[in-house]
């Protein structure tokens, strides 16, 4: 029996509902007056995208979805998208301008052209069956940069923070240091690390505003990452009351910035949980609960034991016979609802395995 919610929201309010079962991330959005947005894609245990499935419990047809955004190419961003894509023709599709490089669409090609081993492969198997979609439908990709207002919609403006014009430099440089061969098995991309091309994205409706942080991280380069984004006059003035972690609340994508500049005082911030990285750890969640007026995770992570392999572990003690390894847990949303008229959080509210930290 599924967990979500069935009531709508009402056209002034803005809700962000975040989820995440370990392995996956999706972020669904109601900009308000009735037009939703999807950030990124994960797949419910049944197999299906979650947000197709969450906006047919609460009884929103699929052509109110106006956007549908990869913040990166991250497997566990990606997963299902293409049949988000599919399933809503006329939202404009919008993913970072730091792919906008023959490169790239070369290697995304290659992977279709080299056959997938299963439905939802690949960022970059998703990424191929994205373009495909749109290559049928006849619709172009909205290439999302620093400061740039990729969409409008009645009260609502979408705009993305991120990747930096640098990291855009940066990516064209990678990409075109990569031939691919052929007969090669391209399941990733080299030279270019997807999270340094996260989009950020700033979602104003009326009065709230809610930051969605991707999977960005701060690195040491002052003209990229959040470092870039906290630094800019350019980005929209007005504070967040709402906040999606970035890069599943690890200290490298957290920013003191962030908190400083682009967040209200204690705003109620969302999380998922990446069970292959141990995301978030002990000291992270912590961290963000001295700052976050509330925290909450979309599910918990989860470890099983598995018998050691020797090969794998030899410098490990020769007594320890089985160690924890992280495997997806339970699917859980984490719904936040915000007044359009006052910007104020109406409602936080947990489901399936959402808990609080």
């Amino acid at each position: 029996m599924s967990f979500y919610p069935t009531d709508p929201p009402g056209p002034t309010m803005l809700e962000c509902s975040i989820f995440g079962p370990g392995v996956g991330e999706c972020v669904v959005v109601h900009l308000g007056d009735g037009d939703w947005m999807v950030v990124d894609s994960c797949l419910s245990g049944a197999g299906g995208s979650v947000a197709l499935e969450y906006l047919e419990a609460i009884r929103v047809g699929r052509s109110a979805i106006a956007m549908v955004v990869a913040t990166h190419w991250h497997d566990d961003h990606v997963g299902g998208l293409a049949d988000v894509v599919a399933a809503a023709p006329s939202a404009l599709f919008a993913c970072s301008g730091a792919l906008r490089r023959e490169e790239f669409f070369t290697v995304v090609a290659s992977a279709g052209v080299l056959g997938r081993t299963t439905r939802h492969g690949s960022g970059v198997d998703e990424m191929s069956a994205i373009l495909r979609q749109l290559k049928v439908s006849r619709r172009q990709a909205k290439w999302s940069f620093e400061n740039e207002a990729i969409l409008r919609k009645s009260r609502s403006v979408i705009t993305s923070l991120s990747p930096s014009s640098e990291t855009f430099a940066r990516s064209l440089a990678g990409f075109a240091g990569f031939s691919p061969k052929l007969k090669a098995n391209l399941r990733r991309v080299p030279a270019v690390q997807p999270n340094e091309t996260s989009v950020v994205l700033h979602v104003q409706s009326g009065q709230a505003v809610a930051l969605l942080g991707a999977d960005l991280e701060t690195g040491n380069d002052p003209a990229r990452g959040w470092s870039a984004i906290v630094n800019s006059n350019a980005r929209p003035p007005t504070r967040a009351g709402f906040y999606k972690a970035a890069h599943h609340g690890s200290q490298d994508a957290d920013h003191e910035g962030i908190w400083s500049n682009l967040l209200e005082p204690k705003p109620v911030a969302a999380l998922t949980p990446f069970t292959r990285s141990g995301l978030p750890g002990a000291s992270d969640i912590t961290r963000l609960k001295v700052v976050a007026g509330k925290l909450r995770q979309s599910s918990p992570l989860v470890t099983r034991a598995i018998k050691r392999r020797p090969a794998v572990d030899r410098t490990v003690s020769q007594w320890a016979k089985r160690r924890p390894v992280p495997q997806a847990g339970r699917l859980g949303q984490v719904r936040v609802r915000l007044d359009t008229n006052t910007g104020l959080v109406s409602s936080t509210e947990l489901f399936g395995a959402a808990f609080a930290p």
